[in-house]
């Protein structure tokens, strides 16, 4: 087994959770479940769901919402669930008993790691001033390149072992302090692509990534400021998620941020603020909480590692959507600083649950997400590259 270090430490805190699971999600029943509510002695159970319309094994029935606030029907006043604390755990879904938890199955081998859409998880791994640690099954880190994720009877799928050999390698950047974030985001884009184009010879890759890595820490970014493009793109995602007219706490932090910015302040007032926080609170949050997103970006590409692993995955676009969620975290971050006047580690933490679990089950963008930040003649990633920075 390979895990995050934090995957034991990991409990629910049920009715004290800021965001609970079971409210404003859709909550899907696999057909095991969906027969044990129907024929259950407490009829409220079979009420409390309905067959899907497109059944499949694993989506075969959905809980019932509240209309008011999208609360799962078998939530009670305290925030808990009423079949676990009724019955018992073992009548919960596959998928309401796991949440955060995520597995990923390589034959004997298995990656477990958790979802950052659960407030405690993102709490757990941000309030962590350390570097994200990869461990086994008895909890001992492991160094020196040596994380092995793909099990011995697929070791002969050269793609697979090459991409466990790239892993270890950004592993290893994005956990060095000394590294920049700019730095390990256009090593990961360019190895990513040679990957993918077959560019890479196993007996070679090694000496690739530390040319590649030799390139991007010699080279001189050159970030020209772009308030007006970075408040056009908020303001456009805002507007976005406000057409899916959810009811939960994105909802919520979304038409607020909404109002305040783009409805009770005039853009001029609006452009010097976020340049000001943007250059002021923001700088002086990240040269204290440096690490912040590269964690975020190691934890979410170890979360998903069969993008890299698996070559029939288009690993460009797995990897795009992880950077337009930090993207959206830190323009959102910033303005949530220009009516707070102040930003706090609780804020990263708050935003970035939310927004990865509007993403959480989403594996890459589509046309109208990406249409928020694409420009003309230009790669996905340095448009996102240079929205970020």
């Amino acid at each position: 087994m390979v895990k995050t270090a934090y995957y034991d430490k990991f409990e629910c805190i049920g009715s004290k959770c800021p965001n609970s699971c079971c409210i404003g999600w859709r909550i899907d029943l696999d057909v095991e479940t969906f027969a044990k509510y129907i024929s259950h002695k407490d009829k409220n159970l079979g009420k409390g769901i309905s067959k899907n319309e497109n059944p499949t094994f694993d989506k075969f029935a959905v809980i019932h919402r509240t209309k008011k606030n999208g609360r799962c029907v078998f939530l009670d006043s305290e925030n808990l669930c009423q079949v676990q604390k009724n019955y018992s755990k073992e009548l919960l879904s596959p998928v309401c008993s796991n949440f955060p938890r995520t597995e990923i199955n390589f034959g004997s081998k298995k990656l477990k790691s958790l979802s950052l859409s659960c407030p405690e998880v993102s709490r757990l791994v941000f309030s962590d001033i350390d570097n994200l640690k990869i461990v086994n099954d008895d909890n001992e880190e492991y160094k020196n390149e040596n994380i092995k994720l793909i099990p011995n009877e697929f070791r002969n799928d050269q793609y697979a072992v090459n991409s466990e050999k790239v892993f270890n390698l950004l592993y290893q950047i994005f956990n060095n302090k000394n590294i920049s974030l700019k730095v390990c985001l256009s090593i990961t884009n360019i190895i990513i692509k040679e990957l993918k184009n077959n560019h890479l010879n196993i007996n070679q890759t090694k000496e690739v990534f530390n040319y590649i890595k030799l390139f991007f820490l010699k080279h001189n970014f050159e970030i020209c400021e772009n308030n007006d493009q970075q408040i056009v793109f908020v303001k456009n995602v805002l507007k976005n998620f406000k057409k899916k007219k959810m009811q939960n706490k994105l909802s919520d932090f979304v038409n607020e941020i909404y109002q305040l910015s783009f409805i009770e302040m005039n853009s001029k007032d609006l452009i010097f603020k976020f340049s000001k926080n943007r250059n002021l609170i923001v700088e002086k949050f990240e040269s204290v909480y440096d690490n912040l997103f590269k964690k975020y970006f190691i934890h979410e590409i170890f979360s998903r590692i069969s993008f890299l692993t698996n070559r029939d995955l288009d690993a460009k676009e797995h990897f795009n959507l992880i950077f337009f969620v930090a993207l959206i975290t830190k323009l959102l971050l910033i303005f949530s600083s220009i009516h707070k006047r102040s930003m706090s580690t609780n804020d990263f933490i708050n935003i970035m649950s939310l927004i990865t679990r509007y993403y959480w089950n989403k594996k890459i963008l589509d046309n109208e997400e990406k249409l928020l930040f694409q420009q003309e003649n230009q790669e996905d990633f340095v448009s996102l590259f240079y929205l970020f920075f």
